[in-house]
């Protein structure tokens, strides 16, 4: 479950959707990150660099009026 939300919201930053879209896709995977019980380092790093690219998108695509 964990791998099919990060694959929605790469897809949607890659598809440059409106920033809502990626803003909710980010939430359904953060929720599903802090449900996940057996976390591995690879885990951390990856939600890491995801929560990183999310940001960059969020604060420099666009005009953020989306």
């Amino acid at each position: 479950m964990l791998e099919a939300k990060l694959i929605n919201l790469k897809t949607a930053i890659r598809k440059k959707k409106p920033k809502s879209e990626v803003k909710k896709k980010y939430q359904e995977y953060f929720i599903a990150y802090e449900n996940f019980s057996e976390r591995t380092v690879a885990d951390k790093i990856r939600f890491r660099e995801v929560t990183q690219k999310y940001w960059d998108y969020m604060y420099f695509s666009g005009s953020g009026r989306e």
